[in-house]
């Protein structure tokens, strides 16, 4: 929107020049100024939501390539930025980055990196592929064996005939 504001500038203030009651709306080259700052910090923004916003995509696995993404490319601060620029990506930055530092989170976006062919430990040291490992390993074996247990605690409570399947069938509808 920023963008197409941008490029019809001259049409929108000559519009608005032609009527005395609109002229106080006019862009000033201050505005100007300001909204190309807004849509240079922006616009690389423009594709990661909308595809973080498809709901039919697991996303959770893009999370840690996407923000190594922006930190080392997309919006990191360049020379040419205006100031305005620079306090814009340097605040998303910090916010993105400070929204996954929660140790939980931060442990379940590695782990779903890590298990997704696309990245795998492409976006990690090897430490820190060797710790995610384990950290897998362990999940993965906890679930196991709670699951072994509640395996045998259910086989112990199913029916074992197809008798008993319908008798207890029949007693237990409801009304």
């Amino acid at each position: 929107m920023i963008q197409r504001l941008l490029e019809q500038a001259k049409a929108i203030t000559q519009v608005l020049s032609a009527d005395k009651t609109t002229r106080h709306l006019m862009l000033t080259w201050q505005d100007i100024q300001v909204l190309d700052s807004v849509s240079a910090a922006l616009s690389p923004l423009l594709e990661f939501t909308d595809a973080f916003s498809a709901e039919e995509y697991v996303t959770i696995s893009c999370v840690k390539p996407v923000l190594q993404m922006f930190n080392n490319d997309l919006l990191k601060v360049k020379e040419s930025d205006t100031p305005l620029t620079k306090d814009i990506k340097t605040a998303i930055l910090d916010y993105m980055n400070k929204s996954y530092k929660d140790s939980v989170t931060e442990r379940l976006i590695n782990m779903a990196s890590l298990l997704d062919p696309r990245f795998r430990t492409e976006y990690f040291s090897e430490s820190e592929s060797e710790a995610i490992k384990v950290q897998v390993m362990s999940e993965l074996e906890h679930l196991v064996s709670h699951q072994g247990s509640t395996a045998t605690g259910v086989s112990e409570t199913l029916p074992t005939s197809a008798g008993d399947q319908t008798s207890q069938g029949a007693a237990k509808k409801p009304k």
